[in-house]
């Protein structure tokens, strides 16, 4: 990383990550933070422009509709609520007890989670607790997924597939072809999951936006800007 800063909008305070690394274009996420991303090969003059050039984007963002892209808070959870979430429900079960660390498990529909009685930060905790815990549940189930829409459309060499508790963005693929995704996509429909699979095997093929990659998106999700719109409106729902 950079550096972080913070922008001042409307009397809110944003914080903004920003990352030089091997990329083709700058990138900026909205998520639980801002976060800017420039080419490595640029010169100093160059990503302070194009920095510059985000921050302006994203005070046209907030004055847009402030509430759409205000970064996202932890999500908060109550003992005895249900999760549903890639066509299964969970029952949480939260459980403070007097201990120094922090357990999370699945039994059948249920999840546990064993907490410290004086835990600090306790939904962001609780929050990566259940995606660490529901990502190594249902990874099998996206890898099936993925597998067979590349054995369907594209026959690539896919050289990983994971999940992470991530919101700034729903997925992403790698140079050599490691595709992660968010756990928050699960909260997503069925439609708008199997779009974002393919949005990134189409990556495999063109690392980038180009007119060339949204064609390819379009020969297999002919809809795929709604489903990309409504991934944007709902983004604030779809957190874990």
């Amino acid at each position: 990383m950079l550096r972080e800063e913070k922008l001042i909008f409307n009397n809110k305070e944003y914080l903004l990550k920003i990352y030089v690394e091997r990329r083709r274009s700058t990138y900026m996420s909205i998520g639980r933070n801002i976060n800017i991303r420039v080419p490595k090969f640029f010169s100093e003059k160059a990503r302070e422009e194009q920095i510059n050039n985000m921050k302006l984007k994203l005070i046209d963002y907030l004055k847009k509709d402030p509430e759409k892209y205000a970064p996202i808070s932890s999500r908060k959870y109550v003992s005895g609520e249900i999760i549903e979430i890639f066509d299964r429900k969970y029952i949480l079960t939260i459980q403070k007890e007097n201990r120094k660390t922090s357990l999370a498990k699945i039994k059948e529909n249920q999840i546990i989670l064993k907490i410290p009685d004086n835990l600090l930060n306790e939904d962001k905790i609780i929050s990566k607790l259940i995606g660490k815990i529901l990502s190594k549940e249902l990874l099998p189930l996206l890898k099936d997924k993925v597998n067979f829409f590349n054995d369907l459309y594209f026959k690539q060499n896919i050289k990983s597939i994971s999940l992470k508790n991530n919101i700034s963005k729903f997925g992403s693929c790698s140079y050599d072809k490691k595709l992660v995704f968010s756990t928050s996509l699960l909260l997503a429909r069925k439609d708008v999951i199997d779009y974002v699979i393919i949005h990134e095997l189409c990556h495999t093929i063109h690392h980038n936006h180009s007119k060339r990659f949204w064609k390819l998106v379009e020969k297999f999700v002919p809809d795929h800007k709604e489903k990309s719109k409504w991934l944007r409106e709902n983004r604030a729902k779809l957190i874990i």
